[in-house]
């Protein structure tokens, strides 16, 4: 809200009454004062050049005859001219082109002055200091320089003119000032009575709220056209209270008639109400079963992927194990008739070594199986929170899967972090997290990629408080392998579900990756929609920044 301060037509009148006639006053008296003076100045810079030219044709012949008493005798002469206060003649002389002194006055009120050779060749007008007027002037004869004049003649007359403007300026500011004075009381007499008296009527139809009453006519046009503009106001605002209770009268009405229909409408709402918690419970209901379908869905598909899995390196290695069982038979009946013969044991042998590694490899890969669900198991990743620096720890676990997984050799691989940059969190499962995201890649992104990379960005954002210490780290992993199908894309996460099946690949490396984020880093990741070609993810997990 702006605030206004609020001023005075009194005071406004006569200020600016006041203010006006005095700054006419002055500029009027000051510019008299000011042509006065030019004047004088005027005055008496011509009077210095008519003594110097009278006092340099007097002394031209004393000049030309090397007479200086001559000069000194006709100078005296000047006393009686009360305008001149120093005179010097100095004569030129053409070998050494100097000036020598010559002859000189000064008034008796003046004391004698030093030779002024410099000045002399300089002053080629009158020029008016704080205490007199000087000039010189060259005495020539017939062409030739044969020396100068220089006067000083004094500017009292001007120091009293000054003074005589000076005073009449004031004294015609003073008139001024109090005719405006005069003038200002008359004007408030003439403006302000009438605006009291309507001031007092305003106040009086306020106090009493009678607005049928009329401001009387003011012998002033402006205040007269104030007064009819606010008396028609006043007839407004009787119209708008009529109107106003009429009004009134007909909310009331409307009042009544709004409140029967509330208490309808309210017995009506409580019974939706009532329909409507009906409604709600039936659907806690419907709720809690699909939770349970699903939960019983995801287990009927964890089992069918552990079946699955399992099923084919299991049976292949039963299979086998019968094969040796007949083979180990029939090698003990031939050995028992004494029947067997060196082919028939090379025979059996490379049988029992084709089988027993079929053995080996089909238990072996239900080993990795059994080994990649038990990592399931988060429990083995309670790991104590340390801090590390990000840049190095993604260079060491760089370093370790280049050894397991050669084809990463051939990937272009951008750490973009900052060298400095150091978190306080849990290391082993923000070590296998990375480890999985570079691994899926090794695995399904670049069969048929001619330039892979990927690219692994951290950054910290601290927390709304006071401390910046802690906040999330953010992790944005991308790669431009063949991508994710959109079959898959929207269980990615889920156990056993994979792209790969049949092919080496088990479908629980994301998933394992889900858990460890939301789990036991307590955080969060998604797939980034942003990426036009390969795999994206965004995770952000909540780490305490340490200071290096």
């Amino acid at each position: 809200m702006v605030n206004y301060q609020i001023g005075s037509i009194k005071r406004s009148v006569t200020q600016l009454v006041i203010l006006i006639t005095t700054l006419l006053v002055t500029a009027a008296s000051a510019t008299l004062s000011l042509m006065y003076i030019r004047d004088i100045d005027q005055s008496l810079r011509q009077d210095t050049r008519n003594l110097v030219a009278y006092v340099e044709r007097n002394v031209t012949p004393a000049l030309v005859f090397a007479q200086p008493e001559q000069a000194d005798t006709w100078l005296t002469s000047l006393t009686y001219l009360p305008l001149v206060q120093h005179v010097h003649v100095y004569k030129f002389e053409p070998i050494s082109e100097s000036l020598t002194f010559f002859a000189s006055f000064y008034a008796e009120q003046s004391s004698p002055i030093p030779v002024r050779y410099d000045r002399a060749q300089e002053l080629s007008q009158p020029v008016r200091s704080e205490r007199y007027y000087e000039f010189a002037k060259p005495i020539l004869l017939d062409g030739k320089l044969l020396g100068y004049v220089y006067l000083r003649s004094s500017r009292s007359e001007l120091d009293h003119a000054i003074a005589l403007s000076t005073g009449l300026t004031l004294a015609a500011i003073s008139a001024g000032f109090a005719l405006s004075w005069t003038l200002s009381l008359w004007l408030r007499r003439r403006i302000t009575q009438p605006l009291d008296s309507m001031v007092a009527d305003i106040n009086a139809i306020a106090r009493n709220r009678d607005y049928s009453s009329k401001l009387a006519e003011v012998q002033l046009a402006e205040l007269d056209q104030v007064s009819h503009a606010f008396n028609s106001l006043l007839e407004r605002i009787q119209q708008h209270i009529e109107k106003q209770d009429i009004a009134e009268q007909r909310a009331s009405e409307l009042n009544k008639e709004l409140e029967r229909q509330v208490e309808v409408r309210t017995q009506q709402l409580r019974a939706a109400n009532q329909d409507l918690t009906d409604v709600v419970d039936e659907l806690h209901q419907y709720q809690h079963e699909i939770v349970e379908a699903r939960k019983m869905q995801s287990l009927g598909r964890l089992i069918s992927g552990i079946s699955h899995e399992m099923n084919t390196p299991v049976g292949l290695a039963v299979t086998s194990s019968s094969i040796l069982q007949d083979k180990l038979e029939a090698l003990a009946a031939k050995f028992n008739e004494k029947k067997l013969t060196s082919d028939d044991m090379q025979r059996f042998l490379t049988s029992f070594t084709e089988n027993l590694e079929l053995v080996t490899r089909n238990l072996g890969r239900t080993a990795d199986i059994v080994n990649a669900f038990q990592q399931l198991g988060l429990e083995q990743y309670s790991d104590s929170e340390r801090a590390i620096t990000l840049g190095s720890f993604s260079q060491d676990i760089l370093q370790q899967l280049h050894s397991r997984y050669p084809e990463l050799d051939r990937v272009h691989i951008v750490i973009d972090v900052s060298a400095q940059l150091t978190v306080r969190c849990l290391a082993g499962p923000l070590a296998s997290v990375i480890s999985q995201l570079f691994q899926n890649s090794a695995q399904h992104a670049f069969h048929t990629v001619e330039n892979p990379h990927i690219h692994l960005h951290f950054s910290f954002v601290p927390d709304n408080s006071s401390s910046n210490h802690s906040g999330r780290l953010l992790i944005h992993y991308r790669d431009n392998g063949e991508g994710i199908p959109e079959s898959i894309s929207g269980h990615i996460f889920e156990p056993f579900v994979t792209s790969k099946r049949g092919q080496g690949a088990t479908g629980l490396g994301m998933h394992l990756v889900y858990n460890l984020v939301h789990q036991v880093l307590k955080g969060t990741i998604e797939i980034d929609p942003i990426a036009n070609h390969g795999a994206a993810f965004r995770i952000s997990i909540p780490v305490e920044l340490v200071a290096n």
